[in-house]
C-alpha cells in the first residue's frame, strides 16, 4: 500500500486493488451534509480516474471526534457509507501527515 500526499487530498493506492481513494477536506459538519452526490456522476468519474471513491471530511465533529466522515463508492456498489476501514486508515495518515492529530 502506497500513500501520495500533496495539499488537496491524499490518495491511497492499493496494489491488489489498482485503485486510487480520494480524501477530502471540507470546512464543516452543515457543507458535508449538504453534499448530495449524483451516484452516477461519481461512478463515472471514479472509472474515467480510477478511484475507489471519495471520502469526504470535516475536522469539525458532533461528538468531540478527530473527523466527521462520508465515503462515496458507487463504482463498487456502496453508495455512502459513514465508517469504512481503508479510508479511515487513509485519513488518520493524512491528519498526521499535516499536524491534525499526534501519535497519542
Amino acid at each position: 500500500m502506497l500513500l501520495f500526499l500533496d495539499s488537496v487530498k491524499l490518495l491511497l493506492y492499493h496494489k491488489q486493488m489498482r485503485r486510487i481513494l480520494s480524501i477530502v477536506p471540507v470546512r464543516s459538519i452543515e457543507i458535508l451534509d449538504a453534499i448530495r452526490p449524483d451516484m452516477k456522476k461519481v461512478k463515472e468519474i471514479s472509472q474515467q480516474y480510477n478511484t475507489v471513491g471519495y471520502h469526504i471530511f470535516s475536522l469539525k465533529s458532533l461528538h468531540g471526534d478527530n473527523a466527521y466522515c462520508r465515503n462515496f463508492a458507487p463504482l463498487y456498489g456502496i453508495p455512502e457509507e459513514s465508517a469504512t476501514g481503508t479510508s479511515s486508515a487513509a485519513l488518520a495518515c493524512y491528519l498526521y501527515h499535516y499536524g491534525k492529530i499526534n501519535e497519542e
